[in-house]
């Protein structure tokens, strides 16, 4: 995840916003509505809310989530119930001024007590100040109990001399009231005063602004406007919190000082369900802060990320993300989405529901997980897996690694030497152009090697290799391991059990396990070296070959054409006659079927060649006459 410092809140409304981010870093929320929402500069981090939502990261390391958001506050003050080491973040500024950024504490009774700085100067270096962005501070004072609000003084570094004429360490700082008595958050623009120790009481120069000046109290600002608002994190156990210092409102953008305060987990917790994120108030509508601040419902939201690495989230609904220019990282979340990775090494997760994933340019990684999905690498060399369902998996250009993972899955690598791995489920593996490496993984696996020298891995299951494609005569031999042909190539064949082959003249031999072997078309040699095994010879004249070796098992010809097809028993008669060796077969028959065997010793003992189904009940001496076989 980029990291993103959360800056500049930008808030939407319940109606449909249109809202533009800065320069700068900025925090939005559509909220309720269909929004449109562009990030402009900086490093955003984009919530659509509820509503079918679009959002445009635009340039910078961009997170956009297409529905939720975070609890988008008023904070008045945080009472620290948990011991938690307090500290502050400056995330930054864009103000002309040199604010003074603080905190106090509260008491039961509303009292503001226990004024301190926390940066008399909060500017960054090359703006009047010294600090960067990332600067921290812990608070030393603060503990279980202690409730407090943070304030700044606008343009107070610069209105009070930089402060050389206090003594800060010394002295202490408090507001109050016109009368002199110790302000309270009931109090009228209540003033900021030194007092040294000497009891010398010094004026702090201009308007200071509050985060507690909210509904009721908001008097304490000098012009009765609300002068921040914050983003509450509640599984960072963060408040970010984002100023504006010009009377009347200035350009409300909240982003003229930036600080984010590490209340802790337990803290957060308390503050976003219990306790003074305020509901209502003034332009903006900061949001009720409650648990859920957004209701999540099925929302089709539109995530543009631009350039920049960017980190898109679709979460519910049916949603478009586009991740343009950068490294990009997206998420489709629930329900069906489109994930486009376009230029730069993205990452691309479908998530749940059934998504189409384009990994666009250069090599990629994309990720279906749940749902039956379609996922594309396109250029690059990318790595494509499905996960869980049926899905649909294409390479594309270049050397990819194509993974279907459980679920019946179909993977094309396409252009390149691309390497696929079936896993679980009845998958089919189709390696396209150039030198690939197939693995069927478990389960019943069908092979399409396509052009190139492939390798083909069966596993575990009934595996079969298909070439129906092909219409030149081609060279398939299980046993030998061995695939070629003028179009395919050589191609490679490990525990492979089936084959289905095109409409050439082709040389078909099985193992000496069991296998199914399709001629298709053409006129056709096939031999099943033992097992029992299925043959189909398909159209054409075609010969069905035995040899003494091969009589392990019951061999099946389901489509022999009496008169058409042929039976080569050339290396079962060996020397005998015609005559001779027509005396050792014999046929049976049973429901239209004609099972042939063979006493090759003599003896009366008779093997098993080969069943001929739907031929009828034919004798030995009809087939014969038939010119049914080769002696």
């Amino acid at each position: 995840m980029p990291s993103l410092p959360a800056t500049r809140p930008v808030i939407g409304t319940n109606e449909d916003d249109v809202l533009n981010g800065s320069k700068h870093s900025d925090v939005m929320s559509g909220r309720f509505g269909d929004d449109l929402l562009t990030g402009r500069n900086g490093n955003d981090e984009i919530w659509g809310g509820t509503g079918d939502d679009t959002l445009y990261g635009n340039n910078g390391n961009d997170i956009l989530f297409g529905s939720g958001g975070p609890s988008l506050v008023q904070v008045t003050s945080v009472e620290i119930t948990d011991d938690h080491p307090v500290s502050v973040v400056f995330e930054g500024e864009t103000a002309g001024y040199r604010n003074t950024f603080g905190y106090y504490k509260i008491t039961e009774d509303g009292t503001i007590t226990d004024v301190e700085f926390i940066w008399p100067n909060a500017s960054l270096q090359g703006s009047g100040g010294n600090l960067i962005q990332g600067e921290s501070r812990e608070f030393l004072d603060v503990g279980a109990g202690d409730r407090i609000a943070f304030f700044i003084v606008s343009n107070g570094y610069s209105r009070n001399g930089g402060y050389s004429h206090l003594d800060l360490e010394n002295g202490t700082l408090e507001f109050q009231n016109a009368d002199g008595s110790q302000a309270s958050l009931t109090s009228d623009s209540p003033r900021l005063y030194h007092i040294a120790p000497d009891g010398t009481k010094t004026l702090v120069q201009y308007d200071p602004y509050h985060t507690s000046a909210h509904g009721d109290t908001v008097n304490l600002n000098p012009d009765n406007l609300l002068h921040t608002t914050g983003v509450l994190k509640t599984d960072a156990g963060t408040l970010t919190l984002g100023f504006e210092d010009l009377f009347n409102g200035g350009d409300r953008d909240f982003d003229d000082s930036v600080f984010t305060v590490d209340i802790g987990l337990a803290n957060a917790l308390v503050l976003n369900a219990h306790y003074n994120t305020a509901s209502g108030g003034t332009d903006p509508d900061p949001g009720n802060g409650g648990d859920t601040p957004v209701i999540e419902r099925t929302d089709n939201d539109f995530l543009h990320g631009g350039a920049g690495a960017d980190e898109l989230h679709g979460r519910s609904g049916d949603d478009w993300l586009y991740g343009n220019n950068g490294n990009d990282e997206l998420h489709g979340g629930s329900g069906n989405d489109h994930l486009y990775g376009d230029s730069g090494e993205d990452t691309l997760y479908g998530n749940s529901g059934n998504d189409t994933l384009f990994g666009g340019q250069q090599s990629d990684e994309l990720n279906g997980n749940n749902g039956d999905d379609t996922l594309y690498g396109e250029s690059g060399n990318d790595t494509l897996n499905g996960g869980t369902g049926n899905d649909t998996l294409d390479g594309g250009n270049d050397d990819d690694m194509i993974i279907g993972g459980s679920g019946d899955d179909v993977m094309l690598g396409g252009y390149g030497e691309d390497t696929l791995k079936g896993g679980a489920g009845n998958d089919e593996l189709r390696g396209g152009h150039n030198n690939d490496r197939l693995y069927g993984g478990h389960d019943d696996d069908t092979f399409f090697g396509d052009a190139g020298n492939d390798y083909m891995h069966g596993g575990r299951g009934n595996d079969t290799v298909d070439y129906t494609a092909y219409d030149v005569d081609l060279s398939i031999l299980l046993h030998n391991k061995k695939a070629h042909g003028l179009e395919i190539g050589t191609d490679t064949l490990h525990f492979i059990d089936n084959i289905r082959s095109g409409s050439g003249n082709d040389i078909l031999k099985g193992t000496s396990g069991v296998n199914v072997i399709d001629g298709g078309a053409g006129n056709d040699a096939i031999r099943s070296l033992g097992g029992s095994d299925t043959l189909t010879g398909g159209t054409g004249v075609d010969t069905f070959i035995f040899r003494s070796y091969d009589l392990s098992g019951l061999d099946i010809i389901t489509d022999f054409i009496v008169g058409t097809d042929l039976l080569d028993f050339s290396h079962l008669a060996g020397s005998d006659s015609d005559e001779t060796f027509l005396d050792k077969l014999q046929t049976t028959a049973s429901n239209g079927d004609t099972h042939l065997s063979v006493d090759l010793g003599g003896d009366g003992t008779y093997q098993d060649i080969c069943t001929l189904q739907g031929v009828g009940d034919q004798s030995v001496q009809f087939l014969y006459d038939s010119d049914c076989f080769i002696f």
